[in-house]
Protein backbone atom coordinates (compact mmCIF):
# COMPACT_ATOMS: atom_id res chain seq x y z
CA UNK A 1 0.00 0.00 0.00
CA UNK A 2 1.35 3.41 -0.99
CA UNK A 3 1.74 5.82 1.91
CA UNK A 4 0.99 9.48 1.33
CA UNK A 5 3.71 11.88 2.48
CA UNK A 6 2.85 15.50 3.26
CA UNK A 7 5.47 18.09 2.31
CA UNK A 8 6.06 20.89 4.82
CA UNK A 9 7.83 23.82 3.17
CA UNK A 10 10.28 25.80 5.32
CA UNK A 11 12.00 28.99 4.20
CA UNK A 12 15.20 30.01 5.96
CA UNK A 13 16.01 33.74 5.95
CA UNK A 14 19.55 34.37 7.16
CA UNK A 15 22.33 36.87 6.31
CA UNK A 16 25.90 35.78 5.62
CA UNK A 17 27.16 35.98 9.23
CA UNK A 18 25.00 33.04 10.39
CA UNK A 19 26.24 30.49 7.87
CA UNK A 20 26.90 27.94 10.65
CA UNK A 21 23.31 28.30 11.82
CA UNK A 22 22.15 27.66 8.23
CA UNK A 23 24.09 24.40 8.21
CA UNK A 24 22.59 23.44 11.57
CA UNK A 25 19.06 24.15 10.29
CA UNK A 26 19.68 21.91 7.29
CA UNK A 27 21.03 19.14 9.54
CA UNK A 28 18.12 19.40 12.00
CA UNK A 29 15.59 19.20 9.15
CA UNK A 30 17.39 16.12 7.82
CA UNK A 31 17.45 14.53 11.27
CA UNK A 32 13.72 15.12 11.79
CA UNK A 33 13.00 13.74 8.32
CA UNK A 34 14.66 10.49 9.39
CA UNK A 35 12.82 10.32 12.73
CA UNK A 36 9.67 12.12 13.90
CA UNK A 37 8.65 13.55 10.49
CA UNK A 38 8.97 10.15 8.86
CA UNK A 39 6.86 8.57 11.61
CA UNK A 40 4.16 11.20 11.03
CA UNK A 41 4.19 10.82 7.25
CA UNK A 42 5.72 14.27 6.72
CA UNK A 43 8.75 15.56 4.82
CA UNK A 44 10.44 18.86 5.75
CA UNK A 45 11.48 20.70 2.59
CA UNK A 46 13.96 23.38 3.66
CA UNK A 47 14.32 26.23 1.16
CA UNK A 48 17.25 28.69 1.25
CA UNK A 49 18.32 31.50 -1.02
CA UNK A 50 21.38 29.40 -1.90
CA UNK A 51 19.06 26.86 -3.53
CA UNK A 52 17.53 29.42 -5.90
CA UNK A 53 18.51 29.32 -9.57
CA UNK A 54 20.10 32.50 -10.97
CA UNK A 55 17.97 34.68 -13.20
CA UNK A 56 17.57 38.14 -14.66
CA UNK A 57 15.89 40.98 -12.78
CA UNK A 58 16.01 42.36 -9.26
CA UNK A 59 18.01 39.73 -7.27
CA UNK A 60 15.58 39.64 -4.36
CA UNK A 61 12.64 39.25 -6.74
CA UNK A 62 14.37 36.32 -8.42
CA UNK A 63 14.47 34.62 -5.00
CA UNK A 64 10.86 35.48 -4.16
CA UNK A 65 9.54 34.28 -7.51
CA UNK A 66 11.03 30.83 -6.96
CA UNK A 67 10.34 30.45 -3.25
CA UNK A 68 6.81 31.96 -2.90
CA UNK A 69 7.15 32.67 0.82
CA UNK A 70 3.40 33.23 1.20
CA UNK A 71 2.87 29.57 0.21
CA UNK A 72 5.35 28.13 2.70
CA UNK A 73 4.36 26.57 6.02
CA UNK A 74 7.18 27.89 8.19
CA UNK A 75 9.32 31.01 7.92
CA UNK A 76 12.55 30.73 9.94
CA UNK A 77 14.59 33.90 10.44
CA UNK A 78 18.04 33.89 12.04
CA UNK A 79 19.97 37.11 12.75
CA UNK A 80 23.17 38.05 14.55
CA UNK A 81 25.05 41.24 13.62
CA UNK A 82 24.40 41.57 9.91
CA UNK A 83 21.06 42.79 8.54
CA UNK A 84 21.88 42.78 4.85
CA UNK A 85 21.85 45.16 1.92
CA UNK A 86 18.87 47.15 0.61
CA UNK A 87 16.72 44.99 -1.66
CA UNK A 88 15.04 47.75 -3.64
CA UNK A 89 11.78 47.44 -1.68
CA UNK A 90 13.09 47.17 1.89
CA UNK A 91 16.22 47.98 3.86
CA UNK A 92 17.38 44.37 3.40
CA UNK A 93 16.38 41.15 1.70
CA UNK A 94 15.71 39.57 5.10
CA UNK A 95 13.33 42.36 6.06
CA UNK A 96 11.47 42.13 2.74
CA UNK A 97 11.12 38.38 3.18
CA UNK A 98 9.83 38.84 6.73
CA UNK A 99 7.28 41.46 5.66
CA UNK A 100 5.89 39.10 3.02
CA UNK A 101 5.68 36.27 5.56
CA UNK A 102 4.08 38.50 8.20
CA UNK A 103 1.43 39.88 5.86
CA UNK A 104 0.59 36.35 4.71
CA UNK A 105 0.35 35.15 8.31
CA UNK A 106 -1.76 38.14 9.30
CA UNK A 107 -4.32 37.37 6.60
CA UNK A 108 -4.20 33.56 6.45
CA UNK A 109 -2.29 32.48 9.61
CA UNK A 110 0.35 30.96 7.37
CA UNK A 111 3.33 30.66 7.30
CA UNK A 112 4.13 30.21 10.97
CA UNK A 113 7.00 32.60 11.77
CA UNK A 114 9.96 31.51 13.92
CA UNK A 115 12.59 34.17 14.68
CA UNK A 116 15.93 33.52 16.40
CA UNK A 117 18.42 36.20 17.44
CA UNK A 118 22.02 35.34 18.29
CA UNK A 119 23.51 37.16 21.31
CA UNK A 120 27.03 35.74 20.88
CA UNK A 121 29.72 38.44 21.43
CA UNK A 122 31.40 39.76 18.30
CA UNK A 123 34.15 42.25 17.49
CA UNK A 124 32.64 45.12 15.51
CA UNK A 125 35.39 47.52 14.47
CA UNK A 126 33.94 49.55 11.62
CA UNK A 127 31.14 52.05 11.15
CA UNK A 128 29.50 49.72 8.65
CA UNK A 129 29.48 46.81 11.10
CA UNK A 130 28.07 49.00 13.86
CA UNK A 131 25.40 50.32 11.51
CA UNK A 132 24.43 46.76 10.55
CA UNK A 133 24.23 45.78 14.22
CA UNK A 134 22.01 48.77 15.03
CA UNK A 135 19.62 47.75 12.25
CA UNK A 136 19.42 44.22 13.66
CA UNK A 137 18.60 45.63 17.11
CA UNK A 138 15.94 47.95 15.66
CA UNK A 139 14.37 45.03 13.78
CA UNK A 140 14.43 42.87 16.91
CA UNK A 141 12.63 45.59 18.84
CA UNK A 142 10.05 45.87 16.07
CA UNK A 143 9.23 42.17 15.83
CA UNK A 144 9.40 41.74 19.61
CA UNK A 145 6.38 44.03 19.86
CA UNK A 146 4.24 41.85 17.60
CA UNK A 147 5.31 38.30 18.39
CA UNK A 148 7.37 35.79 20.34
CA UNK A 149 11.07 35.67 19.50
CA UNK A 150 13.89 33.46 20.76
CA UNK A 151 17.46 34.30 21.74
CA UNK A 152 20.49 32.02 21.75
CA UNK A 153 24.21 32.42 22.35
CA UNK A 154 25.84 29.17 21.31
CA UNK A 155 25.34 27.03 18.23
CA UNK A 156 24.29 24.19 20.51
CA UNK A 157 21.53 26.35 22.00
CA UNK A 158 20.25 27.24 18.54
CA UNK A 159 20.23 23.60 17.47
CA UNK A 160 18.27 22.60 20.58
CA UNK A 161 15.74 25.43 20.21
CA UNK A 162 15.14 24.77 16.53
CA UNK A 163 14.82 21.01 17.00
CA UNK A 164 12.31 21.49 19.82
CA UNK A 165 10.25 24.10 17.94
CA UNK A 166 10.08 22.07 14.74
CA UNK A 167 9.20 18.92 16.69
CA UNK A 168 6.38 20.75 18.49
CA UNK A 169 5.08 22.08 15.18
CA UNK A 170 5.03 18.61 13.65
CA UNK A 171 3.33 17.03 16.67
CA UNK A 172 0.71 19.76 16.97
CA UNK A 173 -0.21 19.69 13.27
CA UNK A 174 0.28 16.09 12.11
CA UNK A 175 0.05 13.71 15.06
CA UNK A 176 -3.06 11.53 15.01
CA UNK A 177 -2.67 10.82 18.73
CA UNK A 178 -3.98 13.62 21.02
CA UNK A 179 -1.77 12.33 23.82
CA UNK A 180 1.35 12.78 21.72
CA UNK A 181 0.30 16.32 20.72
CA UNK A 182 0.10 17.42 24.36
CA UNK A 183 3.55 16.19 25.40
CA UNK A 184 6.65 18.24 24.69
CA UNK A 185 9.43 16.21 22.98
CA UNK A 186 11.86 16.56 25.88
CA UNK A 187 9.31 15.18 28.36
CA UNK A 188 8.39 12.31 26.08
CA UNK A 189 12.04 11.47 25.47
CA UNK A 190 13.36 11.59 29.00
CA UNK A 191 10.38 10.77 31.24
CA UNK A 192 8.40 7.57 31.56
CA UNK A 193 6.15 8.74 34.42
CA UNK A 194 2.56 7.39 34.30
CA UNK A 195 1.22 10.95 34.30
CA UNK A 196 3.18 11.74 31.15
CA UNK A 197 2.11 8.53 29.46
CA UNK A 198 -1.50 9.53 30.18
CA UNK A 199 -0.99 12.82 28.38
CA UNK A 200 -0.73 14.99 31.50
CA UNK A 201 2.15 16.81 33.12
CA UNK A 202 2.93 15.63 36.64
CA UNK A 203 1.17 17.68 39.31
CA UNK A 204 1.67 17.90 43.06
CA UNK A 205 -0.88 18.65 45.77
CA UNK A 206 -0.38 21.70 47.97
CA UNK A 207 -2.26 21.16 51.27
CA UNK A 208 -4.59 23.88 52.45
CA UNK A 209 -3.89 25.83 55.63
CA UNK A 210 -2.94 29.15 57.12
CA UNK A 211 0.00 31.36 56.16
CA UNK A 212 1.25 34.87 56.79
CA UNK A 213 1.54 37.30 53.90
CA UNK A 214 2.03 40.98 53.18
CA UNK A 215 3.97 43.77 54.84
CA UNK A 216 2.13 43.29 58.14
CA UNK A 217 2.26 39.49 58.07
CA UNK A 218 -1.50 39.16 57.98
CA UNK A 219 -2.85 35.66 58.55
CA UNK A 220 -4.58 34.19 55.52
CA UNK A 221 -5.94 30.80 54.57
CA UNK A 222 -5.79 28.87 51.32
CA UNK A 223 -7.66 25.78 50.21
CA UNK A 224 -5.89 22.71 48.91
CA UNK A 225 -4.83 23.06 45.26
CA UNK A 226 -2.79 21.29 42.59
CA UNK A 227 0.11 22.75 40.62
CA UNK A 228 2.41 21.54 37.84
CA UNK A 229 5.67 20.16 39.17
CA UNK A 230 7.63 21.85 36.35
CA UNK A 231 7.16 25.24 34.64
CA UNK A 232 5.22 25.57 31.42
CA UNK A 233 7.64 25.93 28.49
CA UNK A 234 7.32 28.60 25.81
CA UNK A 235 6.42 25.89 23.28
CA UNK A 236 3.67 24.49 25.50
CA UNK A 237 2.24 27.95 26.17
CA UNK A 238 2.30 28.82 22.45
CA UNK A 239 0.47 25.59 21.70
CA UNK A 240 -2.15 26.60 24.30
CA UNK A 241 -2.47 30.04 22.72
CA UNK A 242 -3.04 28.54 19.27
CA UNK A 243 -5.63 26.01 20.40
CA UNK A 244 -7.59 28.07 22.92
CA UNK A 245 -7.85 31.33 21.01
CA UNK A 246 -6.37 32.96 24.12
CA UNK A 247 -5.49 36.23 22.38
CA UNK A 248 -8.70 36.25 20.31
CA UNK A 249 -10.87 35.96 23.44
CA UNK A 250 -9.24 38.89 25.20
CA UNK A 251 -9.59 42.28 23.44
CA UNK A 252 -6.44 43.68 25.05
CA UNK A 253 -4.30 40.69 24.10
CA UNK A 254 -5.82 40.62 20.61
CA UNK A 255 -4.86 44.26 20.14
CA UNK A 256 -1.29 43.44 21.21
CA UNK A 257 -1.17 40.46 18.83
CA UNK A 258 -2.42 42.60 15.95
Amino acid sequence: MTRTVTAVRLFLASPADVSEERTIAQNVAGELNRTIARALGVFLDLLRWEDVLPGMGRPQQVILDQVAIEDTDLFIGVLWNRFGSPSGKASSGTEEEFEIAYQAWHSAKRPRILLYFCTRPAWLDSDQQLEQRSRVLAFRSKVGNIGLIRSFETLGEFESLLRNDLSMYLLSHFSRDPIERNISPNLREFSRAPEIAAGKKKMICIPGGEFHAGEHCERQTVEEFWIDETPVTNSEFWLFVERSGYAENDPERKAQAD
